[in-house]
This record gives C-alpha cells, sequence and structure tokens, in this order.
C-alpha cells in the first residue's frame, strides 16, 4: 500500500515493526490492517487530512466479534466514564 502523503510504502512487514514497537497485540494486527487499507484508498482523502492545516484525523470504529477477540472495549462506556 502506498501512504500519502509521502508515498511512503506500507508493507506487511513494515506494519508489523512498527505495530510491536507500539505494543500491539497479535490478535489485534488484524484490525490495524484493515484500518491501514482504509486509509490507503483514494476515497478516504488522507492526503489533505495530513496536510491540512486543521485538526483533522479519522476515527476507526470497531465492534462486533473481531473486536472482543482484540479486547477493543466497544460496548457500554467505550468513550470513557459516564
Amino acid at each position: 500500500m502506498v501512504m500519502e502523503p509521502g508515498f511512503g510504502l506500507a508493507t506487511v512487514e513494515k506494519i508489523a515493526i512498527n505495530a510491536v514497537m507500539a505494543g500491539c497485540r497479535p490478535e489485534q494486527f488484524p484490525v490495524l490492517l484493515a484500518a491501514i487499507d482504509c486509509l490507503a484508498q483514494p476515497e478516504m482523502n488522507h492526503r489533505d487530512m495530513q496536510v491540512s492545516g486543521h485538526t483533522e484525523a479519522p476515527i476507526i470504529l470497531v465492534n462486533g466479534p473481531i473486536a472482543k477477540k482484540a479486547g477493543i472495549n466497544f460496548g457500554l462506556r467505550r468513550w470513557g466514564r459516564a
């Protein structure tokens, strides 16, 4: 996958290396790959998001069985304490 704005190549190996250094657990890695694959799509307009002077960032929502397997809180109070 080519990632804008620098047109760097995001290989599975490079993603895995960075994921391990960031503390990503193996069961979370498929979610990370899916998120990066999404960000690499032209429709996401990732380049403009990265070079904008505004504070923009994608929100990645994960729910269902994969979220449970990855240990991601997707139930009540997922945004913090009520």
